[in-house]
């Protein structure tokens, strides 16, 4: 940044991406839970969704900034999975549940930001950018809760058929 677009930020408009932050970390008390029913959900059925999968996807989430980039991954993983054992698996399937939580993402990260601009006073100096980094943090984030319940569900599966993962 050149020192007349540093001047340009105000005081204010550097506390924002702390009053973002705040905003995400208390959405995590909703957002756990689901990503830990969607996953629930998978192993209810026989699926051959294999850990590397879910991790896959976390290191998209991770490689970009690009939400659309991430639910491209996911739509050319439901094709591939023409044998419906993982992506596609369910009624509705894992992969059309997943794309549905991601939209459900982006909403509330309208909302997160709205909220936030309310009850601190702080604006953000791009709306629509900082929204898209919201919801970018919400998918890294439920997208990271779903490998660990996924790892969870896999290790109890494995121990009431007596082996390991």
């Amino acid at each position: 940044m050149n020192e007349k677009e540093l001047s340009e930020i105000s005081p204010q408009h550097s506390l924002w991406p702390l009053v973002a932050d705040d905003a995400v970390d208390k959405a995590m008390d909703i957002l756990i839970p689901q990503a830990e029913k969607l996953i629930e959900d998978l192993f209810r059925y026989p699926h051959q969704m294999e850990r590397h999968q879910i991790t896959n996807l976390v290191s998209v989430s991770l490689e970009t900034n690009s939400v659309p980039l991430v639910l491209d991954y996911i739509r050319y993983q439901i094709g591939r999975d023409n044998r419906n054992t993982s992506w596609r698996i369910g009624q509705p399937s894992f992969g059309t549940k997943l794309l549905e939580q991601f939209e459900g993402l982006r909403q509330r990260a309208g909302g997160l930001m709205e909220k936030a601009i309310k009850e601190y006073g702080i604006e953000p100096q791009n709306k629509n950018d900082e929204e898209a980094r919201i919801w970018m943090q919400l998918v890294r984030h439920f997208v990271g809760s779903l490998h660990h319940n996924f790892v969870y569900y896999e290790t109890e599966k494995m121990k009431r058929k007596g082996s390991r993962p």
